[in-house]
């Protein structure tokens, strides 16, 4: 996707470039399961997310309704799409509408034309018009059907196919302005219908980044850049990397190539309180930091729950175009299970290590980080999971981000395990019916400093990455609280 076509993506849902992708049709872009397929950001339901005109999430309620009928079909439909597109005026929703079968219809489908489609002069339109007579004529800066029987982007079609288990999303790159919306309305251009024909509803689409959780505060928030949240009584460990002393990190310069430094100008290291670990994924290994926190060294013995927190900064060299990999986590493998393709079963162990994914090409300008889990409900290569709540995790490089995950253990033999993660305060990721275990005997057995490329592919060149800031708590920590 260009970087043109990237901004007015971006501009359509009133993100930017830190906090939301573009909402793309593109091969890595909206699928059934994901928003961005390239970073295994999901929608909250398969085949895409809506709110209703009584603003309920998933509700039916649509702004407008058309029908199509088989051998009566018009060449055109339109939707009057006014109190919507009101709504983007005012500020309160983002610029993209999501085309549903009424409920209780089978059989039907409706197929209309698309923004690839050859006719040009029937592409998807947006008319609005103001209330000082000017007129804006929209089409679509993206738009595929969200079809959950096909795995890939269907954004390349030349139709948008509505049915019972199909949706199709179009995105435009509204842009609000001085007085009122007096009529907007949505036009498509009609290819065919199948069977008996098709009732459809529009509706306002709804990315989960589109409504952000609040920025939390924690533990941190009590010390500034956590002068003394050692010794807070919630704290079972804390780890600037400003002292020689890391022997609570077993295996830490054993494995991998990581320093402890206070400057790197080469890397653009803007440092974010003192010295800093730097991680060097070095061409062609995989390995860049191997070390563990064991729980049972402590005084408390192995929780049930634990709260780890850290500062990330990607550096001008963290290009992952061959493959994606690992980061630091919650682990509780005992050695045995889940990790490294060894299966989790429920009884032999689990892992909640963050993950980067591969990205398309060098200059691609977000990086994606996420989860890498495994529980007794995933295969033997584990699952990674995007983090795809608001601001999601997209992250820039050069630039210091806390990064916070959150592990509860479920009841033994009940899915209800958590996992959650922060980015810079805002709830990111969130599972509640997570499976990792089915004995009492396993807790959460460490924290886990990964950093690991692939799978089995190494490094195509040196990555880069720096962490800072370490804590590890039994209550939510929060980012770094700067001095006032």
């Amino acid at each position: 996707m260009k970087l043109d076509a990237i901004v007015v993506a971006l501009l359509a849902w009133g993100g930017t470039a830190s906090a939301a992708p573009p909402l793309d049709d593109g091969p890595g872009g909206m699928t059934c399961p994901y928003y961005a397929a390239h970073a295994r950001l999901a929608w909250l339901a398969p085949g895409g997310d809506w709110i209703d005109e009584s603003g309920a999430l998933h509700g039916e309620r649509a702004a407008d309704v058309q029908s199509a009928r088989e051998g009566g079909a018009p060449r055109e439909l339109s939707w009057d799409v006014t109190a919507v597109v009101r709504r983007w005026a005012e500020g309160r929703s983002a610029g993209a509408l999501l085309l549903r079968a009424t409920p209780g219809q089978r059989g039907g489908t409706l197929a209309l034309r698309s923004r690839e489609h050859s006719g040009a002069l029937e592409a998807p339109a947006l008319q609005v018009v103001w209330d000082d007579g000017s007129k804006d004529l929209l089409t679509p800066t993206a738009d595929t059907t969200l079809s959950c029987s096909s795995r890939g982007s269907l954004g390349a079609q030349p139709t948008l196919k509505v049915s019972s288990n199909e949706s199709s999303l179009l995105a435009f790159a509204f842009q609000p302005r001085d007085g009122r919306v007096t009529r907007a309305t949505l036009r498509l251009g009609v290819e065919r219908v199948y069977g008996r024909g098709l009732s459809v509803g529009v509706f306002q689409a709804r990315a989960p980044f589109d409504h952000p959780a609040p920025r939390e505060t924690g533990l941190a928030a009590r010390y500034v850049r956590d002068a003394g949240i050692r010794d807070d009584p919630d704290v079972i460990y804390a780890d600037g990397f400003d002292s020689a002393d890391t022997r609570r990190w077993v295996g830490l310069g054993t494995e991998g190539k990581a320093e402890v430094l206070a400057a790197d100008p080469m890397r653009s290291l803007v440092p974010l309180d003192g010295k800093a670990l730097r991680v060097t994924i070095a061409r062609g290994v995989n390995q860049g930091l191997n070390a563990h926190f064991r729980f049972a060294d402590t005084p408390g013995g192995e929780p049930d729950e634990a709260y780890f927190r850290y500062h990330l900064r990607l550096a001008d060299d963290w290009n992952p175009v061959v493959d994606g990999g690992k980061l630091p986590g919650f682990s509780g493998t005992y050695g045995r299970g889940g990790w490294g393709l060894r299966k989790s079963d429920g009884r032999n162990g689990w892992s909640a290590r963050g993950a980067f994914l591969k990205q398309e090409t060098a200059a691609a300008g977000l990086r994606a980080i996420g989860s890498y889990v495994y529980d007794a409900s995933t295969d033997g290569a584990g699952e990674v999971f995007g983090w795809n709540l608001g601001p999601t995790g997209l992250l820039e490089k050069n630039r210091w981000y806390s990064v916070e995950q959150h592990v509860r253990m479920n009841t033994p033999g009940r899915s209800d395990g958590v996992l959650r993660a922060w980015i810079d305060g805002r709830l990111v990721f969130e599972r509640r019916d997570l499976h990792w275990r089915d004995v009492p005997e396993l807790h959460i057995e460490s924290v886990w400093l990964n950093v690991y490329h692939g799978g089995t592919q190494p490094a195509p060149s040196d990555m880069t990455l720096f962490i800072d800031n370490v804590v590890i708590a039994r209550r939510y920590i929060g980012p770094v609280r700067e001095a006032r």
